[in-house]
């Protein structure tokens, strides 16, 4: 996808800085859709795996001197669609099954705010750490 006109790049090095980066693959699993300012699938499991794989990458990244928003730890979730009806939330189950996958990639994705355009600037694939 073409970056519109005016646009900046990222930086470099954060490109560079995920190359040296590695963690196993993990499972995510959604089993709630969340209706609030926006529609989201979350889920009501801890996450264990996701959030090592947080913690793992932020401290790489800290290490690389790469610029992040250190201290934030965002919820894992897919945004369906960002004008929600406020009207709660649904636990997925006998209708709809949980929605999962296991993750084997990072990208590195821009969005370009406010013209619902997303940039792709690299993929790594996850494999286990070298002990």
């Amino acid at each position: 996808m073409r970056r519109p006109s005016g646009c900046p790049r990222p930086p470099k090095f954060l490109g560079a800085a995920l190359d040296g980066f590695a963690a196993a693959p993990f499972p995510l699993r959604f089993d709630r859709i969340e209706n609030r300012k926006a529609v989201t699938l979350r889920t009501r499991d801890p996450l264990a795996e996701a959030r090592a794989f947080q913690k793992a990458l932020v401290t790489h990244l800290l290490r690389e001197k790469a610029p992040i928003m250190d201290g934030t730890t965002p919820e894992p979730h897919i945004t369906i669609n960002y004008r929600g009806d406020r009207l709660g939330s649904e636990t997925l189950g006998k209708k709809t099954p949980p929605i999962g996958w296991t993750v084997d990639e990072i990208i590195l994705m821009e969005s370009i705010v406010g013209k619902t355009t997303h940039v792709e600037h690299g993929r790594w694939a996850l494999a286990p750490p070298d002990d």
